[in-house]
């Protein structure tokens, strides 16, 4: 879509492609002539045009900002476009009136010695899809000033989210499907390590903060009570067995948590069910919570109130 498109490439940044320079000349002749700080105060002159253009929607301004054969990075690894691959896409999209908000803030421009190249990086909020990012590039100086020759769009994030974004990535590189798949093939690991009383492979099966609900209100489990709850059980070899008779599973936005909900079938106890969360580890998919409960049909939840100390309607 175009929309998609235009968003994305809003977030880019250029490599640059031997750009020829402004004159040929020993290295800092360019800065001697005008100066370290007015070479800066240009360079990012045009960075300043860049924006007010984009939030114009200037297009014939906008992109007269770069070079010919200037290139932008987006945030997807997919965008990885030249000038002319996004250049029409943007002037359609500048034409319905709609342009780029940004926020400019914490911005660095450097420029190197001999005065015909500079790099920048900044932080911006863009306005359109209430983002952080932070862009970075590099600009050269031609016979019309500077202009910028590399855009590459970064999204900063904090470092303790580098595992879960990871893994998100991880996720979304194998897809839903293969996720969803994983997440069941642990579940049934679940239920088949129970029934052949494996207790540590069992227990192995979920995450060491892990919550285990069971029927009765008291059976509210970390994982060291589950531990104490089925050694006694396990420990001829034979544990418990349920079998599933209906799932789903659902995946969370971002591939690293999943919920589900099963049937289970129990030779004493045949109307049951389970249901919990499991989330993405190094170690592969892991059982953060676990609820069995019974299922009781509505014509037979009256009989219950005296069990459970409730009066009459």
């Amino acid at each position: 879509m175009i929309v998609r498109f235009l968003i994305a490439s809003a977030a880019l940044w250029m490599t640059a492609c031997h750009t020829p320079p402004l004159s040929a000349g020993p290295p800092g002749a360019a800065i001697a002539a005008e100066g370290l700080g007015t070479a800066t105060e240009a360079a990012t002159a045009t960075l300043d045009t860049y924006y007010a253009a984009a939030a114009a929607a200037d297009y014939d301004t906008w992109i007269a900002q770069f070079t010919s054969d200037a290139r932008f990075y987006g945030t997807d690894a997919s965008e990885d476009w030249p000038r002319d691959a996004f250049a029409e896409s943007v002037k359609a999209g500048f034409a319905t009136g709609q342009g780029w908000g940004f926020q400019v803030r914490d911005r660095r421009v450097t420029v190197a010695a001999g005065g015909e190249t500079a790099w920048f990086a900044e932080i911006a909020h863009f306005e359109n899809t209430d983002y952080t990012l932070r862009p970075t590039g590099v600009l050269v100086r031609q016979s019309d000033g500077w202009k910028i020759a590399q855009l590459v769009m970064g999204v900063p994030f904090p470092n303790d989210l580098y595992d879960p974004m990871r893994m998100a990535l991880q996720a979304a590189e194998t897809g839903v499907d293969a996720e969803v798949a994983a997440v069941a093939a642990v579940l049934d690991d679940l239920h088949r390590l129970a029934s052949g009383g494996d207790l540590a492979a069992y227990l192995s099966v979920y995450t060491a903060d892990a919550m285990f609900f069971g029927t009765d209100e008291s059976e509210r489990w970390t994982l060291e009570d589950l531990r104490t709850y089925a050694e006694p059980a396990f420990a001829d070899g034979e544990g418990w067995t349920y079998t599933p008779l209906q799932r789903d599973i659902v995946l969370g936005p971002m591939g690293n948590v999943a919920w589900f909900d099963e049937v289970l079938g129990h030779a004493r106890y045949p109307n049951t069910r389970g249901s919990g969360v499991l989330v993405r580890t190094d170690a592969g998919w892991k059982v953060a919570q676990y609820n069995l409960t019974f299922l009781v049909p509505n014509a037979h939840v009256g009989g219950l109130s005296t069990l459970f100390g409730g009066g009459e309607d």
